[in-house]
C-alpha cells in the first residue's frame, strides 16, 4: 500500500511533501485511516499548528 501527504500554505503553495509503503492486508477503508494517522504524526513532527 502507498500513502503520500502534501502541505500548501494559506495560499496554496506547496511547503512540504512526504510518501511511503508499507505491506498491509487490510480493507480500503482500514488503509486510508492507517495513511492518515500516519500523515497527521508526520504533521505533528513539522510542528504543523493549522490543519484543514
Amino acid at each position: 500500500m502507498g500513502w503520500a501527504a502534501i502541505v500548501r500554505n494559506d495560499r496554496g503553495d506547496f511547503v512540504h511533501c512526504i510518501s511511503g509503503s508499507m505491506k498491509s492486508n487490510l480493507d480500503t477503508f482500514m488503509a486510508e485511516i492507517l495513511a492518515a494517522l500516519k500523515a497527521f504524526s508526520w504533521l505533528r513532527s513539522l510542528h504543523v499548528d493549522d490543519i484543514v
